[in-house]
Parts: structure tokens; sequence; C-alpha cells
């Protein structure tokens, strides 16, 4: 998992592989003001925008997930987000598997999660080896809009 925002990004993206530069620059290019909710495909790497007005819920209440293909981008547009984030390892078990177009596994609980707070202008890097238990709330339910950038392993 990887925090940042865009306020230092001339010196942070050189600490980043040229990939993940090209899609957070593509993120940081947005002007979300203009752009609808709504899912978005970017560019021919399978690479696709989703940004979505929703409502938070408490943390006791989402499940954490994590991604097979995608590597998951979160990036906080309005509002705060609570998210859990773990790393996966064997004593996680899985209770539901959405088809892999989907590609979500979700699971009842993890061990060792941490609580990281989204604030907007900030991004969190979600890899295939993370969970991580997004859409919760900070400061009671409220609603948020951000934006979630799928990339593909394989990009």
């Amino acid at each position: 998992m990887l925090i940042g925002d865009f306020k230092r990004w001339e010196s942070d993206q050189y600490l980043l592989s040229t990939k993940l530069v090209e899609v957070l620059d593509y993120l940081r290019s947005l002007s979300f003001e203009q752009v609808d909710d709504g899912v978005y495909p970017v560019g021919e790497d399978g690479i696709y925008l989703i940004v979505k007005t929703a409502e938070t819920f408490p943390f006791e209440e989402m499940r954490p997930e994590h991604h097979e293909r995608y590597i998951d981008i979160h990036y906080m547009i309005s509002g705060t987000e609570k998210i859990g984030f773990a790393r996966a390892n064997e004593s996680n078990r899985p209770v539901e598997v959405v088809p892999l177009v989907e590609d979500h596994t979700f699971f009842d609980s993890v061990e060792q999660e941490i609580e990281l707070l989204l604030y907007p202008g900030q991004y969190a890097v979600f890899m295939p080896s993370d969970l991580h238990r997004p859409w919760c709330s900070a400061y009671g339910t409220r609603s948020v809009r951000k934006a979630l950038l799928k990339v593909p392993v394989s990009a």
C-alpha cells in the first residue's frame, strides 16, 4: 500500500514505477468538477476509472476485500473516508469470491488490520496482496465522492 497526495508530486514521483507515475499523473490531471459519476475507460491497457458518490458505513459493517487482477487506486475528491488495511496472509480466509470479471474477494475479518483516513486530495494505492476495507465512516455516516482507478496488473 502507498498513500500520498499531489502536493509534493514533483519529488515523490521519482520513487515510483513508470506505469504508476503515468496513471497517477492522469488522475492528477482530471478536473473532477467536470466529471460525472460513472465508469470511464482510460487508454488501451484495460485501465478504467470509476467516479462515485456514496454513503459511508460503520467500519464493522464493511468487509475487507482484495483484487487479484487489478491494482486499486482510491483518490478522495470530497469527504473523509476511513479505510482498513492489512497485508494478505495465509490466516485470512475468504468468505465470498465475486466472479473474476468483478475481481473481488471478500473476507469477514483480517489480522493486524490498521485504519487510515483518506482526506480530499489524497490517494491510496492497494496492490493485489493488500486487503482493504473501503467506504467506512470517518466521522459518522456521511457522503463521500471519490475516484477509483483500476489498473490491470498486466499493464
